[in-house]
Order: C-alpha cells, then structure tokens, then sequence
C-alpha cells in the first residue's frame, strides 16, 4: 500500500550540475550511500563497513525478505541455503568468503547470507535503457525495483547504496546493491563497459527460479549471476570482452543482461538461459533505432497488458529523440510512471566512456 510519505515525494523537480552531469530528483528521490569496497583486503573484511553502517536495519532484513518467498518452497530453501554454507569458499570462491564474513560480523549462519544473496537474485523487475547520443556517446539508464511494493521495498531503499571497488588504491569498478548482497545488479567499468540485469520473469515461475538457484549453488553447476558481474567488472576490459563473457557464462537462473559500452554502437541485450544465451540484441539493429529498452519479456514478444512499461519508456524515448537524448532525459523517461513505480528502489544513470555514473533512491506509488 502507499505511505503518505511517498505520496509526498511523487513530484518530481530538477537540478542538472553541469561538469559532472550528475541528476537529481529533489522530492521524489534522495542521495544514496556510498562506500569503497577495498578488494585488497582479506574477503572476510571488506564488508565491515558495510555491516556496521546497517547494523540496525540487518535484522528486519534477515527476517522479512524470507517470507518473499513461496511458501511451499520456504522450508526447503532456507534448508538448502544452511547446505551451501556449510562449505562457501568451495562453492563460491572468495564472494564465498565475503559472504561467510558478514555471517560472522553479524553472528548468524553463512545459510542466512546464502539465503539472502538468492533472494536478492530472483526478485528484479526492473527497466533498463541504452541509447547513443547524437555525438555516438552511449548512455545507460535503469530502475531496479525489488520487494512487493509494501513494508519490504521501503526497507529495501533503506539499505541500498553504490560502492566504489577499488585495487591499490584506485577504482576498478562501482555498482549499485543492498546490504548483505555480495554481488551486483548495476555496475561499470569505469571507461570502458557497464551493465544492468533485469530478471526474465516470464521464462520461469518464482518457485522454478529459486530452485535452480539453490540448485545450481549446492552442486557447483553455475555461479550467481551477479557475483559474476563482480568478475566480469574485474576481468573483462573492454565491451568486446564483457559481451563474450556473459554470452559464454553458465549461470544459475535465467537472465536479462543489458550492455553498454564507450565507443558507437556498442549496447545489447543478452537474453540468457540458465546454460546458454538464446539472442543478443545489438543497439546497432535495434528496431528502436537510437536505443535499446529492456524490462522483463523477451523483446520479440509483446508485454502482457497488465504491465505497459514498456510502451511508456518507448513513447518517453521516442518523443525526446536522439537528439535530446542525455543522462538528464534518460532519467527523466526513467521516472515515467508506471517505468518508476511502487517497487522502485533507486534509479541509475551511466555514461561508461566519461565515467559518469549517477544514482538516487527513489519514491514513488500507483
């Protein structure tokens, strides 16, 4: 149900900074939390500051977010969850051991950190866009929306904030995520590429989906998708690199994996099976012309009527044009409701070759 307080913050007012391009909502959204992520400390230790930052809000996440899922599944995932945490760093390398140290900072089972990571993987409903600007910058905008809309969305924008990963000293790669989720459903390379994940909600139910990612977890099949946007972030210097990486990667659930790059033409779509990805849709031969618009069905197929975001963000993109398409417009066609709506916990926009990477919590309601 709506609060007044989101009613309250539905008005949307602009303020561009010009030089850093950084956009902000005032009244509808709010800053978001920033920490550095130092990959040069121990795994165990580089969530610290994280856990101490939420400490409070820790418990009400821990408890609340399991009782999303289906209840004929619950038993058995929290159970299956305890079996993966009982050996983390064979399973999942050191995102094993990151999530075994936040366990321990906060004195429960590495299943319950287990448990909450899967949780986080399945439930994106989200809108992701990529343009290239009339100059060929390409521009990369998302809303994450997450929860059912109630009590738990308002305690997700409550424990959302980007990080800055950083090696020696220097940024390697940054992101959007919430506390207790290791992994990344929003990220760039400073540069270079960056990336957004929409869940395929339309390929699988809810109760399929997190089966096969507790599955795959417990026998070492696949990774989490988003502990792979982590290596891939690391890993994969260039657009051409990314690309191949996710096309190639086997994970644990199926995936949208929407692309950006630095130089013309470079943005995709990657839709993903558990095994293997089934299309990729490049900016280059897109029936949108400047722009590629994901939410959470296959592209080739229409939406159900239920949920027009797509046809709201692709009027909002058509009517502004290629050539007043900017970081500022974006967000903007981004705060389109029902593209932002009642699940919505922060939007982002990037641009990945000047390095600029703005986000915000948003508020919003139907």
């Amino acid at each position: 149900r709506q609060t007044d307080r989101q009613i309250g913050k539905m008005k949307n007012l602009w303020m561009v900074i010009i030089g850093v391009v950084a956009v902000a909502a005032v009244g509808d959204s709010e800053k978001m939390a920033n920490f550095v992520i130092d990959l040069d400390l121990a795994p165990e230790a580089r969530w610290t500051e994280v856990v101490a930052a939420y400490r409070d809000e820790f418990p009400a996440v821990l408890r609340t977010l399991p009782t999303l899922l289906p209840a004929p599944i619950r038993g058995k995932a929290i159970a299956m969850s305890e079996e993966i945490g009982v050996a983390l760093e064979a399973r999942m390398g050191e995102y094993g051991r990151e999530m075994a140290g936040i366990a321990r900072q906060l004195e429960v089972s590495n299943g319950a950190i287990v448990l909450l990571n899967c949780i986080y993987e399945f439930m994106f409903a989200c809108t992701s866009v990529v343009a290239q600007t009339e100059d060929g910058q390409i521009i990369h905008g998302r809303n994450q929306d997450l929860g059912s809309g109630g009590a738990d969305t308002d305690l997700l924008r409550r424990v959302v904030f980007h990080a800055n990963f950083t090696q020696n000293g220097v940024v390697q790669y940054e992101g959007n995520t919430y506390a207790g989720y290791v992994g990344l459903p929003t990220g760039m390379r400073p540069g270079r590429w960056g990336l957004s994940l929409d869940a395929t909600v339309s390929l699988f139910t809810m109760e399929n989906e997190i089966m096969n990612i507790l599955n795959g977890l417990l026998n070492e099949e696949a990774t989490l998708i988003s502990i792979f946007v982590r290596t891939a972030l690391l890993e994969s210097p260039m657009y051409a690199d990314a690309l191949s990486a996710f096309v190639d990667q086997q994970l644990v659930a199926p995936v949208y994996v929407i692309l950006s790059g630095a130089a013309p033409g470079e943005g995709a779509v990657i839709t993903h099976l558990r095994t293997h990805a089934i299309d990729v849709w490049n900016l280059t031969s897109s029936k949108y012309e400047f722009y590629l618009a994901e939410t959470n069905y296959n592209h080739w197929e229409p939406n159900p009527i239920s949920d027009p975001r797509r046809q709201v963000i692709v009027k909002c993109m058509n009517g502004v044009g290629q050539d007043r398409i900017d970081l500022e417009s974006l967000y903007k066609c981004l705060s389109e409701v029902p593209v932002m709506n009642w699940l919505t916990t922060y939007t982002t926009v990037m641009n990945p070759g000047t390095s600029e990477y703005v986000n915000y919590v948003r508020y919003c309601c139907l």
